[in-house]
């Protein structure tokens, strides 16, 4: 889904029996990465970062954005700005809405047909998300791993945060690195 710097940046759907493949999404001012299919595969989720003129990405970062568009590429627009670029966003189960890490390292869900990212205010100063979110199969729940600093380099210092976004209860578990939902 990726080009090299200054080339044009585009993510392509691939048929695995026959290794034909085409472009859904191109751009020549902005990287576009992290793509996400919807349960259903009906839409697809990803993050876009605008480039320099230089075809350099944004180095201040304030302008990456979380954009949706259907299976084919068609309908393709911006759901939120103020992603963090390193986390892929994530469809709720009924594919109604989208969670992403934002810059500030907090945890935002946005209705997939538009609207206010709702901010779940997880984590504490010095804690950096680890992972993208992860919905529980019921889409009550949504998690992700935070680490404090770079110490999850050393294994034990991660946390898994958790939240309700209609109760806004939330939670964490301490010494876990992994999310999964059962």
């Amino acid at each position: 889904h990726s080009a090299p710097e200054g080339e044009k940046e585009h993510i392509r759907l691939y048929c695995i029996a026959t290794a034909e493949g085409r472009a859904i999404a191109e751009e020549e001012d902005a990287t576009l990465f992290h793509p996400r299919f919807s349960p259903s595969g009906r839409l697809l989720a990803c993050v876009r970062q605008p480039t320099s003129e230089a075809g350099r990405r944004d180095v201040e970062k304030t302008h990456v954005e979380v954009q949706v568009m259907h299976f084919g590429g068609s309908g393709r627009r911006t759901l939120a700005t103020g992603a963090h670029e390193d986390y892929a966003p994530a469809f709720s189960p009924d594919e109604t809405q989208v969670a992403f890490i934002t810059r500030e390292q907090q945890l935002a869900i946005v209705p997939v047909s538009g609207g206010e990212p709702l901010t779940l205010a997880i984590g504490n100063e010095g804690w950096r998300a680890w992972s993208g979110p992860l919905w529980s199969p019921d889409g009550k729940r949504i998690a992700l791993n935070f680490a404090h600093g770079e110490e999850h380099q050393g294994g034990s210092a991660g946390r898994v945060i958790w939240g309700e976004p209609e109760t806004g209860r939330q939670g964490f578990i301490r010494g876990c690195l992994k999310v999964g939902w059962q």
